[in-house]
């Protein structure tokens, strides 16, 4: 019997909205498929824009279609074929390097454009270099392997204090990314805030306030001076007295 595989290349763009498409459901496909793919849409419950089109690798044939030829714009969803792309172009294999020279007394943190590259794996790092270094006179940071545009094009101006929008860059660490704790402070007091890492490199101007009544309430907010290019952190906003810790 003659095995076959169908390989499927699945491309699907969500563009939400407050308005309904009037042409949602005017696509094309296998009778069974498309109805299975428009079963799914409708269970979701989103009322939203979307376009998707499934074509077979094999033939070429276009196996499903909704509103394909519509201009959307990429959603988080963008990242399946970026990775496929790179799983092509760099293998599954590849290994991304954090690299340590020396040059006399003083060691160079060479990055090399590992996305994952953590707080944990840094201290591991420096427990091994103090193992056979006793001192340090300088630690220069290496980010050159990767040019110096930190933002992708056309990223969103308003999204700078998002995780997703952190700068890129050959030497990330922890996503280039800060966490934050928070959590009520004595009522009439400023949010108590603190970050992991602990660092001087942010600054934080906390104009927060810890309430107990919803009276002219405003949302309590932490947001980066992305569009200045600086590490300055804005807290405003109000939070209830009864409010349980929280991470941002």
């Amino acid at each position: 019997m003659t095995k076959i595989r169908l390989i499927l290349f699945i491309t699907s763009f969500w563009f939400f909205s407050c308005t309904h498409h009037p042409a949602l459901f005017n696509n094309i496909g296998s009778p069974t498929l498309k109805n299975a793919i428009n079963a799914l849409i409708i269970d979701s419950g989103l009322d939203v824009n979307m376009s998707i089109k499934v074509t077979s690798l094999n033939s070429g044939e276009i196996l499903y279609a909704l509103n394909s030829k519509k201009r959307l714009m990429p959603a988080s969803n963008n990242k399946l074929y970026t990775c496929a792309a790179a799983l092509v172009n760099l293998g599954s294999d590849t290994i991304f390097e954090t690299a340590i020279y020396q040059q006399g007394n003083n060691l160079i943190l060479k990055g090399g454009g590992d996305p994952d590259f953590s707080l944990e794996q840094l201290d591991s790092l420096a427990q091994i270099i103090s193992s056979q270094i006793e001192s340090v006179d300088t630690l220069f940071v290496d980010e050159s392997l990767m040019d110096t545009l930190h933002y992708g094009e056309g990223w969103m101006w308003d999204e700078g204090s998002w995780w997703y929008a952190a700068p890129i860059s050959a030497l990330s660490l922890n996503d280039n990314c800060v966490e934050f704790y928070f959590h009520p402070g004595k009522l009439g007091q400023p949010v108590q805030v603190s970050t992991n890492p602990v660092t001087n490199y942010i600054q934080i101007d906390n104009q927060s306030i810890t309430v107990n009544d919803t009276v002219d309430f405003q949302k309590f907010k932490i947001e980066r001076d992305w569009a200045g290019h600086t590490n300055k952190f804005n807290i405003s906003g109000e939070l209830m007295d009864f409010s349980t810790p929280d991470t941002l």
